[in-house]
């Protein structure tokens, strides 16, 4: 999805409550299984989400791979506009409990109409818990987002996430258990000498067992509203299949 520098930007902070919903131990739970299958992403898979209710929106589209090391397993990410240009790449560490953001980058467009990637300052990495607890939980993710070309300007992205409870999602016919959260996010956009804008919008995402992000919704205001979910998970050799005419065009 391609938005402007200021208004579209990932990042964040989550704040992240959650509640024990199935058999726990000690007031824990294990969600490790809502997250993508890491260990099965080795070949790398091309996630496509399209738009709930509102056809003038564009499709989402992911490519997740998993990396293994001799130390630990990554998880990457890269996000692709309508041109198929790659317009976001973020990779993540595997811990003990949850993942840990390492790189971010987006890519802007330059007076020549070149990209060009921005890396982000990762301020709190913490991206994904495995173990939660049932209400107070926090969950931090923080990055902060440069303008290369005015060094004046600046935006913070800051998630609050609060865990709901389970929840299920209808996938290519079949019902998926799901965890839900609900997010307040604000996107604190700094100019020096001119102050903050700092607006915030209301989340919801949904995780399904064993596949990962199955839908979101994001209210921008009252008229205007992402929704998205899942509509397919495809072989990059299939992707780059789909492409190759409209390439040739």
């Amino acid at each position: 999805m391609r938005q402007s520098f200021t208004s579209y930007i990932y990042l964040a902070a989550f704040l992240l409550s959650i509640g024990c919903l199935t058999q726990c131990t000690d007031g824990k739970r294990n969600i490790k299984a809502f997250y993508y299958p890491i260990e099965a992403l080795e070949d790398g898979k091309v996630y496509i989400y399209t738009p709930v209710n509102n056809d003038s929106l564009p499709t989402e589209t992911w490519f997740y791979k998993s990396i293994k090391t001799d130390s630990a397993w990554h998880f990457t990410g890269q996000n692709y506009d309508q041109a198929f240009n790659v317009r976001q790449f973020f990779r993540e560490e595997v811990v003990r409990n949850g993942l840990l953001l390492q790189d971010y980058y987006i890519y802007r467009e330059d007076s020549l109409n070149n990209l060009i990637p921005i890396q982000l300052e990762v301020i709190h990495g913490a991206s994904f818990p495995f173990t939660v607890t049932d209400s107070m939980g926090i969950f931090l993710y923080s990055v902060k987002i440069p303008n290369p070309f005015d060094p004046a300007e600046t935006t913070t992205l800051t998630r609050n996430r609060r865990y709901i409870g389970d929840d299920q999602y209808t996938y290519q016919g079949k019902n998926y258990p799901c965890v839900r959260f609900e997010i307040k996010e604000e996107v604190d956009h700094h100019i020096k000498e001119q102050g903050h804008l700092s607006p915030m919008y209301d989340w919801v995402e949904l995780y399904a067992e064993g596949i990962g992000l199955i839908y979101y919704k994001k209210v921008i205001s009252e008229s205007f509203i992402l929704e998205y979910e899942l509509k397919e998970i495809v072989s990059m050799k299939d992707f780059e299949a789909r492409l190759k005419p409209l390439i040739e065009e």
